[in-house]
């Protein structure tokens, strides 16, 4: 069996998940239902770039990326990129606490203004850097690997759980499996 390509991945093997697809309906209609409530213009650049964001989210997790993302390396880092890279930069660009600053009431505004000054110190940058930088150890620690739930789930069309090498008449799969 060949590997798949990243653009079949994108179109077949979708599987809708509960959590991302409520998760990120709700975060749309929170955004959306706030960008209704606003009196002043807001950049269309600044909501495509949050919408973006929530669909690099879903392609990550619900399309071929995430039915193969634990059997092919090159798959696992694309979902890296998107999860790590692309997302949070889409989503920081669509400027939600802008947004949710402008759009509540004032004193909804001022108790939100208020946990955010609050969270001042363990958003600094380097805090931040600290604190990813553990997550990703911490996750990518073989035992912590090994307890993920998703570990268990049905293998992706045509993969043998039964060995680690794939292969077929036309050749051994261009990809390692992890």
């Amino acid at each position: 069996m060949i590997a798949p390509s990243l653009p079949s991945l994108l179109v077949s093997h979708w599987h809708p998940s509960a959590v991302p697809d409520v998760a990120a309906a709700a975060a749309a209609a929170l955004y959306l239902g706030g960008l209704a409530r606003i009196h002043t213009r807001w950049p269309l650049r600044r909501t495509a770039a949050f919408l973006a964001g929530l669909a690099s989210i879903l392609v990550a997790t619900d399309s071929g990326i995430g039915a193969y993302d634990d059997q092919l390396l090159s798959v696992h880092m694309v979902q890296h990129m998107l999860l790590l890279l692309l997302a949070p930069l889409l989503l920081l660009a669509g400027r939600p606490v802008i947004l949710a600053l402008r759009a509540l009431p004032t004193g909804r505004r001022r108790a939100l203004a208020s946990v955010l000054h609050r969270l001042a110190a363990v958003t600094r940058p380097a805090v931040c850097l600290v604190t990813f930088s553990s997550v990703m150890v911490v996750t990518h620690l073989p035992a912590f690997y090994d307890a993920s739930p998703r570990r268990g789930r049905t293998q992706p069309p045509g993969r043998d759980p039964s060995t680690d090498r794939r292969g077929s008449a036309h050749g051994p799969v261009r990809d390692a499996p992890l």
